[in-house]
């Protein structure tokens, strides 16, 4: 037991599994927002986010993400959100175009 955890306290894995069977209100706008402050041209949410959304179906994460972006105009034209092989990512058109010009593309 560390300093930091009461007798019986929660495992990781435990509260990952607990967090990812309900809803968490504005989680998807929170984390869409993270990205884009980030300098990252794309994101797997499921591996930058693992309590909120390490345990979620794809299908769920996608549909959270696309109503956030497709909400505003600006994420809009800005934040693709892919789905693949059971993972969702985020990616950043801007940055992917930069990375697109450096690599000869």
């Amino acid at each position: 037991m560390s300093a930091n955890t009461l007798a019986g306290g929660l495992a990781f894995d435990k509260i990952q599994e607990l967090m990812g069977k309900g809803r968490l209100v504005g989680v998807y706008p929170r984390c869409t927002q993270e990205f884009v402050d980030s300098d990252d041209p794309g994101v797997d949410v499921q591996e930058a986010w693992p309590m909120e959304f390490g345990k979620k179906n794809a299908t769920t994460l996608y549909q959270g993400f696309r109503s956030v972006v497709t909400k505003d105009d600006e994420l809009a034209k800005t934040i693709l959100v892919k789905q693949d092989d059971g993972h969702v990512y985020l990616m950043h058109t801007g940055r992917i175009a930069v990375m697109k010009e450096k690599n000869g593309g």
